[in-house]
């Protein structure tokens, strides 16, 4: 039902809905489809961590098994030089599909000693992204990657 009010020669038109209800699932507000099967996650407890080291290992050792066995626990990495790690989740799932590492600061420079880097790189403020992994079907990782 609309109705109208008159406001100093102005017609204000009022619809009288109900508002809806707060979400935090993208798939619940109706006419919505989120852009990624996929929700990324900021791992903040150990038990996230844990998840992420076991995106590395599935994903590492389908081709690289000598590094999937170095990798089964965090590395120094996962906890110096700022580390921000993610986590791909698929929203139907909720599995772990996907991780990186992400290190920053002004000691990340030092990881990055053996690779000459243009001047406005290093004078700039730089981040590292090592131990990117993804896993699942081949419809989740071309999502994830692009």
């Amino acid at each position: 039902m609309n109705d109208v009010t008159e406001l100093r020669g102005l017609k204000l038109g009022v619809l009288n809905m109900t508002k809806p209800k707060a979400t935090r699932n993208a798939w619940d507000v109706p006419g919505h489809i989120p852009s990624t099967p996929y929700r990324i996650r900021i791992v903040r407890t150990p038990a996230q961590l844990d998840r992420a080291v076991q995106v590395r290992v599935n994903a590492y050792s389908q081709k690289l098994q000598s590094l999937a066995d170095k990798v089964r626990k965090p590395g120094a990495l996962d906890f110096e030089h700022d580390p921000t790690i993610l986590i791909a989740e698929n929203i139907d799932t909720g599995n772990a599909i996907g991780t990186l590492r992400l290190n920053t600061g002004p000691d990340v420079l030092d990881l990055m000693s053996d690779i000459q880097l243009p001047i406005e790189v290093t004078s700039n403020r730089t981040a590292f992204v090592s131990r990117m992994a993804i896993v699942g079907s081949v419809r989740e990782k071309i999502a994830v990657r692009n």
